[in-house]
Order: structure tokens, then C-alpha cells, then sequence
């Protein structure tokens, strides 16, 4: 990385803190949990809201089931990211079965794990950091949803998710060659915004449609940003081979040494 690249990062970091601080701690509010369509299906409460869910395990299972056309330096964060998002289909699922606080956790856990192996990937991707910034960011994640439960304090989590979504659009037009697609990734945070509005909009987009709210599109919306991250980038097949040889040749440098 330049200085500049490192300056930007920081930049972004500071900013993202200092209206962290200043807007003050954010807790849950009970409200969140009153979603519009309760409807059940058979012994299924709040049926859309659950079974859309489903969307989050075959997105989960396709990537991982292609991760091996990835370069091998980038497949542990890729992978973290994969399991994040077929974990959400269980964790949120169980949530919206019964929604309340202690349910949330384990929706929210596996999302900031998809979060932050995304985002590791994105770095090592485009700024060649190495693998060790994964284990950091793995942890962060895990951690933000954990101080939300200990403090009731959703700053940390806020920041796990949308600080490496103003990062990474920035980043991949930086530097524009990668295997993970500019194309790709600038899709996934365009359908995950649109997921978000749909979240907002959940009780209106139920009385516009009469068939499904914005919470239960809000799951199907967020499982199709992920379609196009399941392989890399037309023509990177050598790239990919050749950045394998490097990680090979470069691990047996750092085992002889």
C-alpha cells in the first residue's frame, strides 16, 4: 500500500469513529422486533419472515461449493464469508421464529462474520495484505455483537458493517485488477442497500404487494447480492494459477527459513 492508501483507510476509520462518538450510544430498540407480517403457514409463526431464510443457505452452499476456483490466498477469507452467510439461514430463521433481543444474537453473529471475511478478502484481494488480517476481523465481528450484549450498545456493530462497506467500493476502483470483480462486488452493495431500504419500507412494501413484506425481501434481496462473488473474475484463471505458484513458492521460502 502507498501512503496515500494508508491515509485514505485511516481517514475513513477516523471519520466512521469520530460520528461513532459523537452521535452517542445507540441502543436496541423494542420496536425492531414488531415486524408487519406475522402470518403463519402450519406450525410455522411468522412464515415469510422465516422460510425466506432459505435464500441465505443455497447462496451459502453455492459459494462454498465454488470455492475452489478461487487463488488459495483468498479462499480462507472467502470461506469465512460463505459460512457467515449460510449461517445466517439457521441463526435468522431461529430469530424471526420468536423475535426478541436473545434471539437477535444469533442472527447477527454470522452476519458480522460475513462482514468481516468480505472485507479480509477485499484486502488481501486488492492491497495484498496477508492472510493475518483475517484472524483480527474475524474476531471483531463476533466481538461488536458480543459488546452490543454486554453494554446494549450497537456502535461497534454498526461499524462492522458499514465501515467496510464504505472501504471496499473505494478500494476496487483504486485498484481496478483482482479476483474478485469490481462488477461483482459493486452489486452486492448495490442489492444490500436495497435491502436495507427494504427494511425500512417493511410494513409498506406488505400493503403495496398484499403478498410479502420488506423484512421477508429484505432476506431475498440480501441472498442475491452474493450471486455474482461465487467466482472470480472472467480471464483470471491464470491469475489465479499464478498467485497460487506465489502463495506455494512463498510458504516453502518461509519454512526454509
Amino acid at each position: 500500500m502507498t501512503r496515500w492508501d494508508v491515509g485514505m483507510l485511516a481517514g475513513l476509520t477516523v471519520l466512521a469513529l469520530g460520528i461513532a462518538v459523537w452521535i452517542g450510544p445507540v441502543s436496541q430498540d423494542p420496536a425492531y422486533h414488531h415486524f408487519a407480517d406475522t402470518r403463519p403457514c402450519g406450525p410455522v409463526p411468522n412464515c415469510l419472515d422465516v422460510l425466506s431464510n432459505l435464500a441465505f443457505l443455497l447462496a451459502g452452499a453455492a459459494g462454498l461449493k465454488h470455492l475452489e476456483r478461487w487463488p488459495a490466498d483468498l479462499r480462507p477469507a472467502l470461506g469465512t464469508f460463505w459460512w457467515g452467510v449460510l449461517l445466517v439461514a439457521p441463526g435468522s430463521a431461529w430469530y424471526h421464529w420468536a423475535p426478541d433481543d436473545a434471539r437477535l444474537v444469533w442472527d447477527r453473529l454470522p452476519m458480522s462474520l460475513a462482514f468481516m471475511g468480505l472485507f479480509a478478502a477485499v484486502l488481501v484481494d486488492r492491497l495484498r495484505i496477508g492472510g493475518r488480517v483475517l484472524p483480527l476481523l474475524a474476531a471483531l465481528g463476533p466481538a461488536s455483537v458480543g459488546i452490543w450484549v454486554l453494554s446494549g450498545d450497537l456502535r461497534p456493530y454498526g461499524l462492522v458493517q458499514f465501515l467496510p462497506m464504505a472501504m471496499m467500493p473505494v478500494i476496487v476502483c483504486r485498484y481496478l485488477h483482482g479476483a474478485i470483480p469490481r462488477t461483482a462486488l459493486l452489486w452486492a452493495l448495490g442489492w444490500y442497500g436495497l435491502a436495507k431500504l427494504a427494511e425500512w419500507l417493511d410494513g409498506e412494501i406488505l400493503e403495496w404487494t398484499g403478498l410479502v413484506s420488506g423484512h421477508s425481501l429484505k432476506h431475498l434481496l440480501a441472498a442475491l447480492a452474493t450471486v455474482k462473488l461465487w467466482r472470480p473474475a472472467n480471464g483470471a484463471a491464470g491469475r489465479v494459477q499464478g498467485r497460487n505458484r506465489w502463495s506455494a513458492s512463498k510458504d516453502a521460502v518461509d519454512t526454509s527459513l
